[in-house]
């Protein structure tokens, strides 16, 4: 006990004074009403670690934004002006790429994706719509503008001379003179070409066309009174077909032989001609493309068939074409039409040699 009459460590009790030259012992307890004594490092008595330590700013300072937001609303703003504007020809569809490439960038940046993802959408939509409009509005008109300018003749609605008759279902006989024509398509091969019907379907391969090869088909449909118009699609009522053969086919069929001898060998080792109806006339000489020719008649199997003939030839030099020596040539003519004269006798008087 010292002088005073305290001793060490004894507590202090509220409202009793602080006596001076008292030492403060470390882990004395405080009671209510004593002040605090701060030790060096922020401490206070009686505990074990200071107390710690934040850096000014660490809490409530305002951080700045990453960037990217002002692309991601400018995409937004046009995706939407897109969207208003998409139905525009052209215009729209120029507005809607621009708003789908800011919606790309904008959806790589690290805010707002949703903006960007938004802006794609709304662009593609836009996209979509100009096009179809861009269609409506100027490629179709044109294309019809271009028809009434070049207008090709129109077998349902036009008769031969060129005059509207409206399309007779049943056929009227204008109609059907001018779905028999029998030139009007150019069509050539690197051995041969000539004129062939306008109404007819070029229904064969380019490689079969570079092998010599010809197919042209009438397609379409049978009317009532038994008479066929051809629409390009439906049934295959007549054709002009040309079939190549090799020079060591022909010198098989007949060796050293002429064209009459190799229509013979056909028909006699083959039954060729006889397969497609009764032969009327098995040798009838003409000449195509001043090459000797002969001309087989049949009678067809099918009874819609008004002329059915084929043309044999024997060229005097092979063609090379389709990796082969191209020399015999067999032209067949079907038609529904009573012109199958006229019609072979176009082929014949059209045709050339390469």
């Amino acid at each position: 006990m010292s002088g005073d009459g305290q001793y060490p460590g004894q507590p202090q009790y509220p409202g009793q004074p602080q006596q001076s030259g008292q030492p403060q012992q470390s882990g004395q307890p405080q009671y209510p009403g004593q002040p605090q004594q701060s030790l060096p490092g922020g401490g206070y008595p009686g505990t074990a670690y200071p107390a710690a330590q934040y850096p000014i700013g660490s809490y409530g300072a305002p951080q700045p934004a990453p960037p990217g937001g002002g692309i991601a609303i400018a995409a937004l703003v046009v995706g939407i002006v897109a969207f208003i504007l998409g139905w525009i020809p052209i215009l729209g569809f120029i507005i809607a790429v621009v708003g789908i490439i800011l919606g790309v960038v904008a959806v790589r940046k690290p805010q707002r994706k949703g903006f960007g993802w938004a802006a794609i959408a709304l662009s593609a939509l836009a996209a979509l719509t100009s096009i179809a409009t861009t269609i409506f509005f100027l490629v179709i008109p044109l294309t019809v503008i271009g028809a009434i300018d070049d207008p090709a003749p129109d077998p349902t609605t036009y008769s031969s001379d060129g005059e509207s008759d409206g399309g007779s279902d049943g056929g009227s006989d204008s109609d059907v003179e001018t779905w028999s024509a029998v030139s009007g398509q150019e069509i050539d091969t690197p051995c041969w070409s000539y004129d062939g019907p306008q109404y007819f379907v070029n229904n064969i391969s380019t490689a079969d066309a570079e092998a010599c090869f010809g197919a042209l088909e009438l397609w379409g449909e049978w009317q009532d009174d038994g008479t066929f118009k051809p629409t390009g699609g439906g049934d295959v009522a007549g054709q002009i077909q040309v079939d190549p053969y090799s020079a060591a086919d022909a010198e098989s069929l007949a060796p050293g032989g002429d064209v009459d001898a190799v229509v013979d060998a056909i028909e006699s080792t083959q039954q060729y001609f006889s397969q497609q109806g009764t032969i009327i006339s098995l040798h009838e000489p003409t000449t195509i493309g001043g090459v000797p020719a002969t001309i087989t008649r049949v009678d067809s199997n099918v009874p819609e068939t008004k002329t059915k003939a084929f043309i044999t030839v024997l060229v005097p030099e092979p063609y090379q074409a389709g990796g082969e020596q191209l020399r015999l040539f067999i032209i067949s003519v079907t038609t529904p039409y009573d012109n199958g004269d006229e019609q072979i006798d176009h082929v014949i008087d059209t045709w050339e040699w390469k």
